[in-house]
């Protein structure tokens, strides 16, 4: 059971099953690299539904989850790339 504020880690793969016994929210932020290509594929199918059909919304936020991803990346290259400027300022300054 899941309570207020439980959250539960399910790892890419694993085959599990939710059964709700109230009405619930559920929020997935997480994707695996290896299913992008099939999800975002996914998401392009629902997209033809009807815009009365429960299925047509996209629900998998695929491309906002590869932006989310990307912008994380590139912050981590960025502060990455400043040590190492300072090393190398650190490092040429360092008397021979």
């Amino acid at each position: 059971m899941q309570f207020l504020g439980d959250a539960v880690f399910t790892p890419a793969g694993a085959p599990h099953q939710v059964h709700n016994l109230y009405s619930c929210k559920k929020q997935q932020k997480t994707l695996s690299p290896e299913y992008v290509k099939h999800c975002f594929h996914l998401t392009q199918e629902l997209r033809h539904l009807s815009n009365t059909h429960t299925n047509h919304e996209d629900k998998l936020e695929v491309k906002n989850i590869i932006y989310h991803a990307v912008k994380d990346a590139i912050g981590t290259l960025k502060a990455h790339e400043s040590k190492l400027a300072v090393i190398g300022t650190e490092n040429s300054q360092a008397p021979p």
